[in-house]
């Protein structure tokens, strides 16, 4: 996979390279810092004062197996959530559309088949590993021959190094 989205539970694996947005999948799942005013007018920054967990949202060409992988892997990480103890329901999504950028040392696990990138002398941008929950069930429709799913996911955790 060149470029594209991944999506891997256990022996479940279904890539993603034709998305219908040009828009980038990747946002932030909530409101990051925020810039107000004080009534003297003096600036203050507010917001989360833990890192922002990534969201992603897309709709893409898919095939019927496709639609049946994701089905199954929706229908496994929500049978492992209802668990008690809840096992581990967490599906790993490789992100080779978007690098991600932080200071070094990088927090995630590389992407396979991609090295990071010095920004500067302090900062690093590379295709990342990310644990992810489906947001809600997948949504699939069809447009003429061509089969489309429409999906959401939410960050968990950082996937460490």
């Amino acid at each position: 996979m060149n470029s594209g989205i991944r999506l891997i539970l256990d022996n479940l694996s279904v890539s993603f390279t034709k998305f219908l947005d040009p828009k980038f999948p990747r946002a932030r799942a909530i409101d990051g810092g925020k810039l107000e005013y004080s009534a003297a007018g003096c600036s203050i920054g507010d917001g989360p004062v833990f890192e922002q967990p990534h969201l992603w949202t897309f709709s893409v060409y898919c095939s019927e197996d496709d639609m049946r992988i994701l089905g199954a892997m929706y229908h496994e990480s929500d049978t492992r959530r209802r668990q008690l103890p809840q096992l581990n329901t967490e599906l790993t999504l490789i992100d080779k559309v978007r690098e991600y950028q932080e200071r070094a040392p990088r927090t995630r696990v590389i992407a396979p088949g991609t090295s990071e990138v010095m920004v500067g002398a302090s900062h690093v941008s590379y295709f990342a590993q990310f644990h992810v929950w489906f947001v809600a069930e997948p949504e699939f429709d069809k447009a003429g021959d061509k089969r489309i799913a429409h999906l959401s996911f939410q960050e968990t955790e950082k996937f460490a190094v």
